[in-house]
């Protein structure tokens, strides 16, 4: 059935010719009928010759009449001759201004299309055509600004609408022939001309190459500068298209740093011109050079190199040869081909030649197959094009459909799948005229694109890197990649769209902080609306961000809002605090994240308070031990009062050692790794053994509160205050040391801070000092209540001397002495440590006071000792005197069994 000459094609032809011809031969000056092919289907073509004008609806109805012929089958009918086109003469200039006009009778309804040997498109209203109706029957197509992009068939098309309900379409047609100018690409082969010892001139090679073209170009070349011969040649190869032309240049001292300009201008059939100029310089002997290498030419010293990329890519590589003749790292403009198309498609997308919302559509498709393969566009040069195309997308003055933007997120979550952050951050910014990042100025396009899309209903995208949601209420509520998103007050349609990745790749968005979340992008209905230009609005929104990383005790939050400068701000957004501490409430903006600190929250003087106290604790801990040598003998002269002396000696000189091991670590970031654990393993056994003899004290004074007259074994009692001072701290740290990786850094102790690791609730080695201490200050808060009590009620006539009670005002005396003397001693003042543990530092006033309170009564612990347990107690004054002075005063306390009750009722 192809072949019109096989008796099969003959035979179906003329059955078809003898059914219509009866009824289209009563057409007035009616010239024949012939069937001109057969197509798959079977569908048949046929042409019909009348030498006149006709009227449509007589055509219609002679077509009706046709089709019931032939059995009821569908004929569609297209008439050549019945619309006149009036059109340019041929060819017409590059960028010139052209009119074409249509004239129908018939029909007032038209359209223009062009069509190429590769597409048919429609014409529309563009950059560079304008279609207006002039009148009944008259249409015309202006182009502006004619490119190469017209040249092709062009054709008007009025759309009759008939009763019969025929399809007739009238067309008149003819070949815009635009005389093209070609993009030009010059180089000279050597780049560089080396002029030998003894050379007088040298040889170069220059070409001009094109892009295969169906213009003639007429080609010469201007040459200026250092040269003395020219020798121009043909024209060489298809595509490119390469012109050459031989030289000499003089190698004389004279020219050395005299380029020769050597100009290649091609000419079009309506004389207009192209040009493209290449500087070439000599190298002579004696000049500095870098060596060639690879596929690098020699080149001279102070200039860069170009070499064409190879294989499926467009551009130029380049690479400066620096003053001193070493070669400086290559620069790659790179573009893989099927990038370098879809950019170079998008400056042409809105001249009008189709409809930009199916051309946005064919390119965001070729862009999403072009970006599949991340390895294959893993390149700045690379990101660079997609970022563009991208940019250049959302510059068009359109709106796009829920299609296109399906395929605008699997483009751009494509180009997020490149993993490189060098890649993402080049040394200078690609918008150089706004300074935004890669990174920026992708999220300014991807955004304006988003906010240009026109979503009418609930709707939703996602691939693996982005995700877009839209919801048409007042009260919005939806999730990107878990990030909770609740909008109030907008109107309209709410799109939300969550990044991933992006936030590794923008610019430092605080100094002090980094981020630790997606990007999240918020905008309202499709409007048009220039990137990060418009105002924030009085509307809340409420993000609940999925933090990266977990925020570390003391660190607070920081939420940013894209402002109108397309930078981050704090300003617009408030965090939620610990308690939420994903949650931020932002001024409606474009683009939203949240950001964790480097550094934990600093209180003022924190540090100066501690340092200060520990070494006036340092100096009172040895004041103390200083003292307890000088009075020894008279302090300990019964059991009660040398099993008290003991205990307070080793809390001393646990304190002591402790705070030592304290001091020496203070500056973790100057003291080595060995010197820091070896700090952190004496402060842990120490400060336990500190508290361990803590209870052993207050466990003696409850045993002597409560039974006044009983004994107590001197021997036993010291032997055990020895294994629960000491031994219960050895046990916990070499069980917590060995358990904890044999002390690793980061495991057991953390270098930044040369103290107990603290991972979270119950994790780290920091709970195998908190909790025995807890459970030991528990104990002593017990110990003193009852104590407390006991001072409150004393056994009437049992005391040495038969004294009764005293007024109640001496016994609250008695009891706030007891408050202060065994505050210090017992450790109570860790009920602040207990605190500033379960507050965070991030909470505000409340938690910065704990800490404070904290870091006053234990920095001081030491001081307080002396002055309650030395030298507030009258029998160590007493004791002291008797030392130092030659006159002896008799002493006015008695020993009895309770020694610190003694001390406070005198």
């Amino acid at each position: 059935m192809a072949d019109p000459n096989t008796p099969k094609f003959k035979e179906l032809a003329k059955n078809l010719i003898d059914k219509m011809k009866p009824v289209y031969n009563t057409l007035l000056r009616f010239d024949g009928i012939q069937v001109t092919g057969f197509r798959l289907g079977v569908y048949a073509s046929f042409e019909v010759y009348v030498n006149t004008r006709m009227n449509t609806t007589t055509l219609g109805q002679k077509t009706v009449a046709a089709a019931i012929a032939l059995n009821n089958n569908t004929i569609e009918v297209e008439t050549e001759g019945l619309v006149d086109i009036s059109a340019p003469e041929q060819p017409v200039k590059l960028n010139s201004m052209i009119d074409i006009v249509c004239n129908s009778s018939q029909s007032d309804k038209a359209e223009w299309k062009q069509a190429t040997h590769e597409e048919v498109s429609q014409i529309t209203n563009g950059t560079e055509s304008i279609v207006t109706s002039q009148g009944r029957g008259t249409t015309k197509l202006t182009l502006n600004q004619t490119s190469g992009i017209w040249a092709g068939l062009i054709t008007c098309t009025f759309r009759p609408e008939l009763d019969t309900g025929v399809k007739i379409l009238h067309r008149a047609s003819f070949k815009l022939d635009v005389a093209l100018l070609p993009q030009i690409d010059i180089f000279s082969d050597p780049q560089f001309p080396e002029c030998g010892k003894d050379s007088t001139v040298v040889s170069v090679r220059v070409k001009c190459q094109i892009k295969n073209s169906t213009e003639h170009y007429a080609v010469h070349w201007i040459v200026k500068g250092n040269y003395s011969k020219l020798a121009t040649g043909a024209d060489v190869g298809q595509d490119p298209r390469s012109y050459d032309a031989q030289m000499a240049l003089s190698c004389l001292p004279q020219h050395e740093d005299q380029p020769a300009d050597m100009t290649c201008v091609f000419r079009n059939r309506m004389n207009q011109t192209q040009k493209a100029l290449i500087k070439i310089h000599i190298i002579n002997v004696n000049r500095k050079r870098c060596q060639a290498g690879e596929d690098w030419p020699v080149t001279k010293a102070g200039f860069t190199a170009k070499l064409r990329c190879e294989g499926a890519r467009e551009g130029f590589r380049s690479r400066e040869c620096d003053n001193n003749g070493i070669w400086g790292k290559e620069e790659s403009e790179c573009v893989n081909r099927d990038l370098f198309s879809i950019s170079e498609r998008t400056q042409v997308i809105d001249k009008g030649l189709g409809s930009v919302v199916l051309n946005a559509a064919k390119l965001f498709s070729r862009l999403t197959t072009a970006t599949n393969n991340t390895e294959s566009i893993n390149s700045v040069s690379n990101l660079n094009a997609s970022v563009n195309i991208l940019n250049n997308m959302q510059n068009l003055n359109t709106s796009f459909n829920e299609l296109t933007l399906e395929e605008i997120v699997k483009s751009s979550s494509n180009i997020l799948d490149i993993p490189s952050p060098e890649v993402w951050r080049p040394e200078q910014p690609i918008d150089a005229q706004n300074n935004l990042s890669m990174a920026e100025l992708y999220l300014a396009s991807v955004e304006q694109l988003i906010r240009q899309t026109n979503i009418s209903k609930e709707h939703a995208s996602e691939a693996s890197n982005v995700q877009i949601k839209a919801c048409k209420l007042a009260r919005c509520r939806d999730n990107v990649f878990g990030v909770n998103v609740s909008v109030d007050g907008q109107q309209g349609v709410v799109k939300m769209a969550g990044f991933k990745n992006l936030v590794n790749f923008l610019p430092p968005i605080q100094p002090d902080a980094d981020p630790n979340s997606i990007v999240v992008m918020m905008s309202v209905d499709g409007k048009k609306e220039p990137a990060f230009n418009h105002d924030l609005g009085s509307e809340e929104v409420l993000i609940q961000f999925k933090l990266t990383n977990p925020r570390p005790r003391n660190r607070e939050m920081k939420c940013v809002a894209m402002d109108v400068k397309g930078k981050w701000s704090l300003d617009p957004c408030v965090w939620a605090g610990p308690r939420n501490e994903g949650s931020c409430k932002c001024k409606f903006s474009s683009a939203f994240a949240i950001l964790l600190s480097r550094n934990a929250v600093n209180l003022p003087a924190l540090r100066e308070i501690t340092y200060v106290g520990l070494a006036i604790s340092i100096a009172s801990l040895v004041s103390f031990l200083m003292i307890e040598c000088l009075v020894w003998k008279a302090v300990t002269k019964s059991v009660g009062l040398y099993l008290r002396h003991i205990t307070l000696l080793n809390i001393s000189v646990s304190l002591l050692i402790g705070n030592c091991s304290l001091f020496a670590s203070a500056f973790p970031g100057v003291v080595s790794d060995l010197w820091c654990q070896i700090c952190v393993v004496l402060e842990h056994f120490f400060f336990l053994a500190q508290f361990c003899w803590m209870f052993c004290l207050s466990s003696l004074l409850l045993y002597q509160t409560l039974f006044v007259w009983s004994d107590l074994s001197k021997g036993w009692y010291q032997g055990i205050c020895y294994s629960v001072g000491y031994g219960a701290p050895f046990l916990i740290v070499t069980i917590t040391f060995v358990s904890h990786d044999g002390g690793a850094e980061g495991e057991y102790y953390d270098a930044h801070s040369c103290w107990l690791t603290h991972h979270g609730m119950l994790k780290g080695s920091f709970y195998s000092f908190i909790i025995p201490v807890g459970i030991i200050v528990f104990i002593n808060l017990f110990s003193m209540a009852l104590v407390i009590v006991k001072l409150l009620n004393p056994v009437k006539g049992l005391g040495p001397g038969g004294r009764e009670s005293r007024s109640g005002g001496h016994a609250a005396i008695r009891v706030l002495r007891s408050i202060t003397i065994l505050t210090p001693v017992f450790g109570v003042t860790w009920i602040f440590g207990f605190a500033s543990v379960a507050l965070d530092l991030a909470e505000g006033p409340a938690a910065s006071a704990a800490y404070y309170i904290f870091s006053i009564c234990n920095s001081f612990q030491g001081l307080f000792i002396l002055l309650t347990a030395s030298v507030g107690e009258k029998m160590v004054r007493d004791a002291l005197r008797k030392r130092f002075y030659a006159t002896r005063r008799p002493s006015s306390t008695k020993e009895t069994s309770m020694t610190m009750q003694s001390s406070m009722e005198d």
